[in-house]
């Protein structure tokens, strides 16, 4: 007898009535969080300002409801949720730079908007997606979830940690004054289909230079290390922490069996699809480079839960490639 596998929402009870709001929900790790529980009978409302793409992605499903505008403004609903996830944050560093404060709003001002909402409503739990880079130049170490960070404010670079350590602790405080069930996701390095290409990240760009069929190209020695998690290990994970997860509490998530250098991710993707590989080529203009060069990630509390990522480099890697040259191909042939 064949038994079907296991349901990662089936925790979490989900069923038709379950209504939930995402903002970002055209972005990565939201959209895919999206379409997790749209495919299991959830509702989603998916807040985002991309109406192009949110027809695309979820046009014609009957679960799906857009609410087309910034995160920033005032929501003007009258829907209880059971769930609220707050992942509405441009992440890419080529933005760090020329447009800063657009970095640091959604995860403020949008945080404060998307709480003031859960404040009234009351959904059963609210997520706020934030970052590893909350850690700032402790990232070297594997920082458990107590580690306080310690970054330079008067960095440019610093808008998208600084926005991101304030948007937790509005969090924690709305939490707490206005009795509302929280809990914060600090992913590490995802990557995977749908994930945007050549935005300054370093396995963005890896993936848009093996989609162009183009060298590999390294901006350094290669030495720099980073772990990577799959897309799939991340929903899993974020529905963990979502359903199980310890009220007011924060949650490392990435994967610590794959940990490669820039140079052993670059050979991996040249191998695969014989590609050459070019070092220590020119920075982006208008990139602001991370000065972390390691970032080892401690995820033990998360895996405390029953969690594990399974998805190694280059499965996930030739999947994530497939996916966007077969979107490319698409996209060439409209023109």
């Amino acid at each position: 007898m064949s038994v079907d596998p296991p349901n990662p929402l089936n925790f979490i009870g989900t069923k038709l009535t379950k209504n939930v709001l995402i903002t970002g929900a055209t972005g990565f790790l939201c959209s895919q969080l999206a379409r997790r529980f749209l495919d299991d009978g959830c509702r989603v409302w998916g807040l985002t300002r991309n109406k192009a793409r949110a027809q695309l992605l979820f046009g014609k499903d009957p679960l799906w409801t857009p609410i087309y505008q910034d995160v920033c403004d005032i929501l003007e609903l009258d829907v209880k949720f059971d769930y609220i996830i707050h992942g509405a944050s441009p992440a890419s560093p080529q933005l760090y730079q020329n447009f800063p404060v657009d970095v640091i709003k959604p995860n403020t001002l949008g945080t404060f908007r998307m709480l003031e909402y859960a404040s009234v409503h009351k959904p059963t739990k609210f997520m706020f997606i934030s970052s590893a880079a909350v850690y700032g130049d402790k990232l070297k170490e594997a920082c458990d979830e107590h580690t306080p960070g310690a970054g330079n404010p008067l960095e440019l670079r610093s808008c998208y940690e600084e926005s991101k350590r304030l948007g937790e602790n509005l969090t924690i405080s709305y939490g707490h004054q206005f009795d509302i069930d929280t809990v914060i996701l600090r992913p590490y390095h995802v990557y995977g289909p749908g994930m945007a290409l050549g935005d300054g990240r370093v396995i963005s760009d890896f993936v848009e230079n093996a989609v162009n069929n183009q060298s590999i190209v390294i901006r350094g020695d290669g030495l720099t290390t980073r772990t990577l998690l799959f897309i799939d290990d991340f929903i899993d994970g974020a529905l963990k922490a979502l359903s199980e997860g310890k009220r007011g509490e924060a949650y490392n998530i990435g994967n610590p069996k794959v940990e490669l250098s820039t140079l052993e991710m670059a050979t991996i993707i040249g191998e695969i699809y014989k590609l050459d590989i070019q070092i220590n080529a020119p920075k982006k203009e208008g990139y602001l480079p991370s000065p972390i060069d390691k970032m080892p990630i401690n995820v033990a509390r998360l895996m405390g839960l029953g969690w594990e990522p399974k998805v190694d480099f280059p499965a996930g890697i030739v999947k994530t490639i497939e996916y966007a040259r077969s979107l490319h191909a698409m996209l060439a042939d409209r023109v």
